[in-house]
């Protein structure tokens, strides 16, 4: 991936994504992805050799994920997955574990879950709800 981004779409895309970030915390999703979208639109192509594409598309996902949208956050999700890297991103199986969880594949979702406790640690379920701790929970302790 590419270090750095011509410093004015630099500040752009930073300008959106703050944007964004405020109206996700006022629960206004729709309004947070379109800035997102536009903040994605900026990066010259490939997208994926820039970090701060693969960073867009997780707030993008976690935006999805916190409308209760699944089926738009795993598909965006397998489109950051295309980042270099990204499949190893702790954060990535933890999210795509959830998403597999919320949609009914706990087997699937176990995979990813436990994946991100590999790379991750216990920590990585801090903040998240106890659920998809406990999905795998059970099977380290055995």
């Amino acid at each position: 991936m590419s270090e750095n981004l011509p410093a004015s779409v630099e500040r752009e895309v930073d300008q959106l994504c703050s944007e964004a970030l405020v109206l996700v915390e006022s629960k206004r999703y729709d309004a947070a992805l379109l800035r997102y979208k536009a903040a994605l639109d900026l990066l010259p192509p490939p997208k994926t050799q820039w970090c701060g594409g693969l960073r867009i598309l997780q707030a993008m996902v976690d935006t999805c994920f916190l409308k209760g949208d699944f089926s738009n956050a795993e598909q965006v999700l397998y489109a950051a997955i295309q980042f270099p890297d990204a499949d190893r991103l702790a954060r990535v199986h933890l999210r795509l574990g959830q998403i597999h969880f919320e949609k009914g594949d706990r087997e699937q979702a176990q995979r990813e879950l436990t994946a991100a406790y590999s790379s991750g640690g216990r920590e990585i379920f801090a903040d998240e709800h106890p659920k998809y701790w406990e999905l795998i929970r059970c099977g380290l302790e055995s």
